[in-house]
């Protein structure tokens, strides 16, 4: 895997990353406490059970410190006594150690097709904002953009950006007020497919 590869999926994951925070409400407060509390049933069994808790200074799986962590959950247990609900509820799920795939949940859009033969190995989503999947794949990068290209026309949806570029293929689609971003990349035999879909 070229550098140049390599830097342009770790800024692809990023800039998504940052697309789907901004989607689920600008990184609010209330958001990060009720992240804080959901995603411990999601994350790596080393990040919650059984592993080295995080010192001083350090981050957690949720890139936070543990004075963080605890003043956001504190934040939501004084939210859950005066009764009110958590705004948004966010779902992860990552690679457990030693696992090559993760299960993705029931509510996956039936829509938003696989590539043949790919892994899921992230997930991250959001009730009515939407949801972030990342795939590995050895199928070559040409055949599953081609793949692509038809499965979503057949799937109903209007793809309007197809571009190519260094290290970097393409696609984003409509349909029903919902947008799909697909992002392809490569590295040497493996082929990374990037999913990310957003309600308007």
């Amino acid at each position: 895997m070229t550098a140049a590869r390599s830097n342009a999926r770790a800024l692809l994951i990023a800039l998504f990353a940052a697309i789907l925070i901004v989607s689920l409400g600008c990184g609010g407060r209330e958001d990060a406490a009720d992240s804080a509390n959901s995603a411990s049933s999601t994350a790596p069994p080393s990040a919650t059970d059984g592993g080295a808790a995080p010192q001083d200074g350090e981050l957690d799986e949720l890139g936070m410190t543990p004075e963080q962590r605890a003043a956001l959950k504190n934040f939501a247990a004084q939210r859950a006594a005066a009764g009110l609900p958590p705004k948004r509820n966010i779902t992860r799920i990552e690679l457990a150690p030693g696992e090559e795939r993760i299960e993705l949940p029931e509510e996956y859009p039936e829509d938003i097709p696989l590539a043949p033969g790919s892994d899921p190995t992230q997930y991250m989503s959001a009730p009515d904002r939407g949801m972030m999947t990342v795939l590995t794949s050895q199928g070559d990068t040409n055949e599953t953009r081609t793949f692509y290209q038809e499965a979503l026309a057949e799937a109903g949806w209007d793809i309007d950006v197809d571009k190519q570029g260094a290290g970097l293929m393409m696609l984003t689609a409509y349909k029903d007020g919902r947008s799909l971003a697909v992002a392809l990349t490569n590295e040497g035999e493996q082929t990374t497919v990037t999913l990310l879909e957003t309600h308007e």
